[in-house]
């Protein structure tokens, strides 16, 4: 189960406690728009699952630059790592043509684990009908394609920033798939 803590806007008035760090299953945090001040705790930085965190519009400050500054993009500094991430997301909605807020995704489901479970046998499944249908010329080709590019995404979205692919060895995959799709039309 995805663990969040939503607590913007509630005028929250005190030092982020350094207790926070402890739970480690945590994956989004927002404390934006509080009145929170002091030092970023550093234990902030061992919550490996966090693929999301919040602290705009607070008095806080970073007592020296670590982990949290490179990978969530504190201090102005951009992140290709959450870049990555978020590019992942984008690639599995526009071949899904669904989205992370739809209904269907509620509780235990995700769109990340929706995609993740139905490869690669039931690719068809989770693909935008409007993208591929199975009486197009070279179907089971550009389906394959199309799985390639959702393992793609997935390899986007790894929850470890440290273990994501960086945004290089995306662009060679998707060069590499292009090529692949080239080749059809060629024949």
């Amino acid at each position: 189960m995805r663990k969040f803590c939503h607590s913007q806007g509630l005028r929250l008035n005190r030092p982020i406690a350094d207790s926070l760090g402890h739970i480690i299953s945590l994956e989004v945090l927002d404390l934006s728009n509080n009145n929170l001040s002091g030092p970023i705790p550093k234990s902030l930085e061992v919550l490996s699952y966090l693929t999301y965190l919040n602290l705009s519009f607070n008095h806080l400050r970073l007592e020296r630059r670590n982990s949290l500054c490179t990978d969530f993009g504190l201090e102005g500094l951009v992140s290709t790592r959450i870049d990555v991430y978020s590019f992942g997301i984008i690639l599995m909605e526009t071949f899904s043509r669904m989205k992370p807020s739809d209904e269907i995704f509620k509780e235990d489901l995700t769109l990340k684990n929706w995609i993740e479970e139905s490869l690669p046998n039931a690719t068809v499944q989770v693909i935008d009908g409007n993208l591929l249908r199975q009486q197009d010329e070279h179907f089971s080709e550009k389906l394959v394609c199309v799985s390639m590019i959702f393992k793609l995404a997935l390899s986007c979205c790894t929850e470890c920033p440290q273990d994501r692919i960086n945004i290089k060895e995306v662009v060679a995959a998707l060069k590499k798939i292009k090529r692949q799709l080239d080749t059809l039309s060629d024949t």
